[in-house]
């Protein structure tokens, strides 16, 4: 699989050992056969895939959110799957939760899971681990690699 991807914040370094290719967002949505949307809900994201941007999806596209209700116009996306122009959808976040419109959810081309995409066995051992070492460097008196409010 090719991986295209579009930063506001483009990490060159990381792309080149990774094999993406920074594009533009509108070259992304036309190309794109699977979209995962990974970013922080802020003024400029929010309904960042609006109707006019879903317009510019290949056509069966298949959609994954695992960032933040709000990114994603619902309307407008459950418009594109019943068009067809979407594929399917996996959410693990949505605009109101629990839904107060369960259109979406009742759809049979999208998976809703309860914002625990990151929940996974090989996550849990890895900040597991991660965790059990930052304690025994301070036991030791050393600095945490990876302290939560990082005071020295």
């Amino acid at each position: 699989m090719r991986i295209i991807a579009h930063d506001i914040n483009e990490d060159s370094s990381a792309a080149a050992k990774l094999g993406v290719t920074y594009v533009d967002l509108d070259n992304l949505l036309e190309r794109s056969d699977f979209i995962t949307l990974n970013l922080s809900l802020t003024a400029s994201a929010r309904c960042l895939l609006n109707a006019e941007r879903i317009a510019k999806l290949k056509r069966g596209v298949f959609l994954i959110n695992t960032s933040r209700g709000g990114v994603i116009d619902e309307p407008a996306l459950v418009d594109a799957l019943q068009r067809g122009r979407i594929a399917g959808a996996g959410l693990d976040v949505l605009e109101d939760e629990p839904p107060k419109d369960r259109t979406l959810i009742e759809m049979p081309q999208v998976i809703v899971t309860p914002h625990v995409a990151g929940s996974v066995r090989e996550a849990n051992v890895r900040t597991a681990a991660m965790i059990a070492n930052d304690i025994l460097a301070v036991k030791r008196g050393d600095q945490p690699e990876h302290p939560v409010n990082n005071i020295g």
